[in-house]
Formats: C-alpha cells, structure tokens, sequence
C-alpha cells in the first residue's frame, strides 16, 4: 500500500515514513491571481482559466508495485 498527502504540510518530511505528497505553488498561485484581479478591475475583461502544474514530491510513504501473480494460489 502507499499513502499520498496533499499540499506538502510542514513536517511530513520527518513522520515515519516520510509521507508522499502532491505540492502546489501557493505563493505563485496568489501573486497570479492578484495580477488577475488588479487587469480585471482596470480593463474589465472576461474570466480566464489558469492551470497550474503540481510537483510529486515522492518520499517512504510509496513504493513501486508489487508484480502481478497470475496463477498463484
């Protein structure tokens, strides 16, 4: 089994074992946003979509998968 957390929470690094986690860029997520908001009120434009990209960060709390056991019993 392996276990992936979400958001990179401070200390999940130092839990035994170290937890996998998924890490969002929040600082840059809301610097954008805000750019967003200031154009929005200065120009009035249309909604836009922003995608951000997520890093894996991969720790003890994963492992590759175990082979497939075909016809063991």
């Amino acid at each position: 089994m392996s276990v992936v957390g979400h958001n990179d929470m401070p200390l999940v690094d130092m839990v035994a074992p170290p937890l996998t986690t998924i890490r969002i860029g929040h600082a840059d997520m809301g610097a954008e946003a805000a750019r967003l908001l200031l154009r929005q009120i200065g120009e009035s434009t249309p909604p836009v979509t922003r995608i951000t990209v997520p890093v894996l960060i991969v720790r003890g709390s994963t492992s590759a998968p175990v082979a497939s056991r075909r016809g063991a019993t």
